[in-house]
């Protein structure tokens, strides 16, 4: 997905990457402290990508949680602080929760973290 920049600051994307495993689909509904809410209509198919822009301005800091389900509702994992805005806005911030097998891993700017969710 292409996003464009705004006031000369990249947009911060939250996006998911289905490694589960071949024909194995990811369904991803999500929710911030603002009352949005994002998600798919369409399942993640394997080895593809669901990702959105996440705006940080505004009064307070903005929290988005996030649930992953596997299509046949057997795995799932609720994560509670998904994106979570910093005190000062960033720009061009990548968040990828990659699912795999058997836990959703985060990779923060295309670095890995130790940060693990098991299913």
């Amino acid at each position: 997905m292409n996003h464009l920049k705004t006031s000369g600051c990249a947009p911060n994307i939250l996006q998911f990457k289905n490694k589960i495993a071949p024909g194995q689909t990811l369904l991803v509904s999500c929710w911030n402290n603002r009352g949005e809410m994002k998600g798919v209509e369409t399942p993640v198919e394997f080895n593809t990508i669901y990702n959105f822009p996440v705006e940080e301005k505004g009064k307070g800091r903005v929290v988005w949680k996030c649930e992953l389900k596997n299509r046949k509702g057997t795995k799932f994992v609720v994560l509670r602080r998904a994106y979570r805005g910093a005190a000062r806005a960033r720009c061009g911030q990548i968040r990828e929760y990659i699912a795999g097998p058997d836990v959703v891993s985060l990779v923060k700017n295309t670095k890995p973290t130790d940060q693990f969710f098991h299913w």
